[in-house]
C-alpha cells in the first residue's frame, strides 16, 4: 500500500476527503455537489475540475480545505452536456478535453488554462482573478467525430480518440482526422473482422503504441502497421479500463483484475466484486471494489515500492464506509 496523505472521492452528494494514513477515520465532505462522476486536479493552475450532473465545473483548489468558507467554494461552469473529460499535455500545452458523446456523434471541445492561473501567482492574486469573473479555462479548439466515443488520449502533437470505428488520430493544428491503423496492413484484419470489439486505451512505449481493446491488445508502430507480430494478449474477461506500470498491463472488469507481463506473458487474476479503476499515474494505481459488507474499499498499487503481484494479492486495504 502506497504512503498517502489524502484521497478525493466523488460520491452522489459531493466530494469527500479522507486521510489515507488513518484508515479508521471516516471521509469528510468538503464540497456539496450532486452526482459526481469524475474529478481531476490541475495542480500547476490550482484548479479542481469536477463533472457533476453532466456539467464540467472548476473550483479553486483551496475549496478542498474543510475550513474554507462556503462563499469561496462556488464553482464556475465550463461546459454543459459533458459525457466525460480528460486532462493532459499536447503541443506543449496543458489541455482539458470536454467530450459530448451520443450513439451517433461526438463533439470534443478543447480548453486551455489561463496563464494567470499558474501556481507561481500569489494566492491572493489568484482569488481576485477568480472573483473577477475571468475564465480559468479558455477555448482552444473544437472538433466533431460522426460516431460515439469512449475515451481520449494525448500524444505529443495529436489526440487519439477511441470511438466506435476504432482509434482515430486528430491533429490539433489542422483538425484533420485519420485512422490510427493502416488498412493496407493485412495482419490487422483480425481487428476489422471482430464484431462488437471496443477500443478502450492506448499507451506509447519506446516509439510504439500499445492498443488495448475489450478483447485483445497488440502493438503498432507510428505508421499504424503491426509491430511485434508474435505478441498479442487475448483477455480472459471483457475489460472496461486499463492501466500500465511497465512491465505490467492491468485490465479491469467488474469481477476481476487481470495482470499481464508485457515481457514474459505471466498472468495473475485478482477477483473482487464491482471493481472500478479510479486513477493511474507513474507512481500508483488506485481502484475500488465492494467488500462482503457492501462497503467500498479503495486500494492503491505502488509498483515502485513493492512487487505488484504480491501487493495486489495480499496487501492492506483502505475502507471507505457509506456516508
Amino acid at each position: 500500500m502506497a504512503s498517502w496523505k489524502s484521497h478525493k472521492d466523488g460520491l452522489n452528494n459531493g466530494i469527500y476527503l479522507s486521510d489515507r494514513k488513518n484508515k479508521e477515520q471516516m471521509p469528510r465532505r468538503v464540497l456539496e455537489t450532486p452526482n459526481v462522476t469524475q474529478i481531476d486536479i490541475l495542480e500547476e493552475y490550482q484548479l479542481l475540475l469536477v463533472l457533476s450532473n453532466k456539467t464540467l465545473q472548476s473550483y479553486s483548489l483551496t475549496a478542498l480545505n474543510p475550513d474554507e468558507p462556503a462563499m469561496t467554494k462556488r464553482p464556475k461552469k465550463i461546459q454543459n452536456h459533458c459525457s466525460f473529460f480528460k486532462t493532459g499535455i499536447c503541443l506543449g500545452r496543458h489541455l482539458v478535453c470536454c467530450v459530448k458523446s451520443s450513439a451517433l456523434s461526438t463533439t470534443i471541445k478543447v480548453f486551455e488554462p489561463n496563464d494567470a492561473m499558474t501556481k507561481g501567482k500569489k494566492q491572493k492574486g489568484l482569488g481576485k482573478f477568480m472573483a473577477g469573473g475571468h475564465d480559468e479555462l479558455k477555448p482552444f479548439k473544437e472538433f466533431y467525430i460522426p460516431t460515439e466515443s469512449s475515451s481520449v488520449h494525448f500524444l505529443k502533437s495529436k489526440l487519439c480518440v477511441a470511438c466506435a470505428r476504432g482509434f482515430e488520430v486528430v491533429s490539433l493544428e489542422t483538425l484533420e482526422t485519420q485512422s490510427l491503423l493502416d488498412q493496407a496492413d493485412t495482419s490487422l484484419d483480425f481487428v476489422a473482422r471482430k464484431e462488437n470489439v471496443r477500443p478502450i486505451h492506448i499507451e506509447r512505449l519506446n516509439g510504439e503504441f500499445l492498443l488495448n481493446y475489450s478483447e485483445f491488445s497488440f502493438f503498432v508502430n507510428r505508421n499504424g502497421w503491426r509491430a511485434r507480430p508474435e505478441w498479442r494478449i487475448d483477455w480472459e474477461g471483457t475489460p472496461t479500463s486499463f492501466a500500465l506500470s511497465y512491465p505490467w498491463i492491468l485490465a479491469f472488469e467488474p469481477n476481476f483484475i487481470e495482470l499481464r507481463s508485457i515481457e514474459n506473458g505471466a498472468v495473475h487474476i485478482v477477483p473482487h466484486k464491482n471493481i472500478r479503476m479510479l486513477h493511474s499515474s507513474t507512481h500508483e494505481i488506485l481502484f475500488a471494489y465492494e467488500d462482503e459488507r457492501g462497503e467500498d474499499v479503495v486500494e492503491a498499487i505502488d509498483f515502485w515500492k513493492h512487487d505488484g503481484r504480491s501487493q495486489i494479492l495480499g496487501g492492506p486495504t483502505s475502507h471507505l464506509g457509506n456516508p
